[in-house]
């Protein structure tokens, strides 16, 4: 992900390149973020988790591992696609735009400055079985 970066670091500043990209003044904007490895390893602290992640799906460029011993019954699951840019997976850019631009110039420049989509794996359908799975007790 180009505008979110796995190894952390300097992150942010995608939609700034792509509005200069079609000649709109833009200042770009970034901040310091930290790596998706250490993100999760804070999670499994938050959740006590006992055990060590994983591999629970994959699928193509996709990998998903998951550490299920944790206080509660929670689990803390990463699902990383190699190659994926800042889209959201199983899904296309969406950008109303890619419809509107007869020349696809607008679609074309958002696409590369944001990374390509990957269908490897379908975030709607996951979180629906991750919510399935972890309902909040009635009255919560």
């Amino acid at each position: 992900d180009p505008c979110a970066l796995y190894d952390g670091g300097a992150c942010g500043g995608c939609f700034s390149k792509f509005l200069q990209e079609l000649g709109v003044p833009s200042e770009p904007r970034t901040w310091s973020c930290e790596s998706v490895p250490t993100f999760m390893a804070k999670w499994r602290e938050r959740n006590d988790c006992a055990d060590l992640p994983v591999v629970t799906q994959q699928q193509g460029a996709a990998t998903c591992v998951t550490v299920q011993q944790c206080r509660g019954g929670a689990e803390v699951t990463l699902c990383a696609i190699a190659g994926m840019g800042h889209t959201y997976p199983g899904q296309s850019h969406g950008l109303p735009a890619c419809q509107d631009d007869p020349t696809g110039r607008v679609c074309q420049s958002y696409g590369e400055t944001v990374g390509s989509v990957s269908r490897d794996l379908n975030a709607n359908e996951m979180m629906w079985d991750f919510f399935q799975r972890h309902a909040l007790p009635p009255g919560a």
